[in-house]
């Protein structure tokens, strides 16, 4: 297939949305021919199946996608005018490009959608109402919708009324090359950290609906329990500074590692460097949409039992893979016993890493992932090629 693929992330960031879109077109390219239109100004080489354009915008608010979207429908619009194009593929837009440009060339698009509109409820309500009637529009005219959980199907469906045929959920994956088991004595060296402890981790970015604040609330009981444990914080983000007062404020600072950014390439140093990995989530904005979580995978990719919260989407995960403990959300007693049992018993961590590290090897890689992608988009250009023969 020759794809035309837009996409607003920038493929240079450290957000699971960047890391989304890297790996589904690092996959994708291996059998398709794809255009990517993007803001970013170095995209990384995907070999010669993969060309770019830039779009740029205005880095102003709201104007950011807005301007993005108008310099990506020109650069779209003069590109099709003079190639060939299968499938149009955008991740979700609010201002809809890839559906316009389907009702001008005939060419099938299917939208990518990884969120809801004013998920965190920072937009005022009138601006929040006037995106949500311009998404029903976009929704509404495109050939098919890729949704990320089975919840956000849901939420689709009922919120506009679609079919559930017109909606296919694809989860998302871990890169299975890059997070994979590793010997730990090694990695601890590499890091230097101390092969005396067990290690908790926890990455990602620092952020409200993270609830890595509950994670430090859990650690004096997790101490006492088992005073030869440390915490390593991987990330960055808005609550970095409110976290490592926390940790100062309960006393257990010296118990913490907080790294500061890292680059994605080292993540997997960290989280094999670990015992047990962490993704304590809040309610909030997790459970409306439910959640498909790269840490999630990740983790398990590495072969880490995992302890997070009971969300929609994660639980399901757990339980599918025999892969780690699902505790009540917001409930630093109900984290802290869960990780204390892990601790104390090596024999449950090897069990659950392992049947985690299998799980996601068979079912959840990003390879997996892009072949359901491709699966899907070809669907529908079988269907545009023979109405157009008949």
């Amino acid at each position: 297939m020759n794809l035309l693929y837009i996409s607003f992330p920038d493929l240079n960031g450290s957000e699971g949305s960047s890391t989304h879109v890297r790996e589904i077109l690092r996959n994708l390219s291996t059998n398709n021919s794809i255009t990517v239109v993007s803001p970013t100004k170095y995209p990384p080489n995907f070999g010669s199946n993969v060309i770019f354009k830039r779009a740029g915008y205005l880095n102003i608010g709201l104007l950011r996608a807005f301007t993005f979207s108008i310099n990506a429908f020109f650069i779209c619009f003069f590109y099709l005018l003079r190639n060939k194009c299968d499938l149009i593929y955008e991740r979700d837009h609010s201002f809809g490009t890839g559906c316009n440009l389907s009702l001008l060339f005939k060419i099938p698009v299917i939208m990518e959608v990884n969120g809801i509109s004013n998920e965190t409820g920072v937009l005022p309500k009138s601006v929040a109402k006037i995106m949500n009637l311009i998404l029903s529009n976009r929704y509404s005219c495109a050939t098919h919708i890729i949704a990320v959980t089975p919840k956000l199907k849901e939420y689709l469906q009922s919120t506009y009324k679609f079919p559930s045929d017109k909606i296919s959920v694809v989860e998302n994956g871990a890169n299975t090359d890059l997070f994979k088991p590793m010997d730990r004595k090694d990695v601890l060296e590499t890091l230097n950290l101390d092969e005396n402890y067990k290690y908790v981790c926890f990455v990602g970015n620092l952020a409200p609906w993270q609830g890595v604040e509950y994670l430090i609330k859990a650690s004096p009981y997790v101490l006492n329990e088992c005073p030869d444990t440390k915490f390593i914080i991987v990330g960055k983000g808005p609550k970095f500074d409110e976290l490592v007062k926390l940790a100062n404020h309960l006393n257990i600072s010296q118990n913490y590692l907080f790294t500061g950014y890292v680059d994605y390439e080292k993540v997997p140093l960290y989280i094999n460097a670990s015992n047990i990995c962490a993704a304590p989530f809040v309610i909030e904005r997790n459970e409306r949409i439910g959640l498909s979580a790269l840490k999630l995978y990740e983790y398990l990719a590495c072969g880490k039992p995992v302890v997070a919260s009971k969300i929609t989407g994660i639980e399901e995960l757990l339980s599918a893979s025999n892969g780690g403990i699902s505790v009540a959300p917001e409930d630093a007693c109900d984290l802290g016993k869960a990780i204390v049992r892990l601790l104390q018993d090596d024999t449950l961590c090897e069990r659950m890493g392992t049947n985690g590290y299998k799980f996601i090897r068979d079912y959840h890689s990003w390879k997996v992932a892009a072949a359901e992608v491709e699966h899907i988009s070809r669907k529908f250009v079988g269907n545009v090629d023979k109405a157009n023969n008949s």
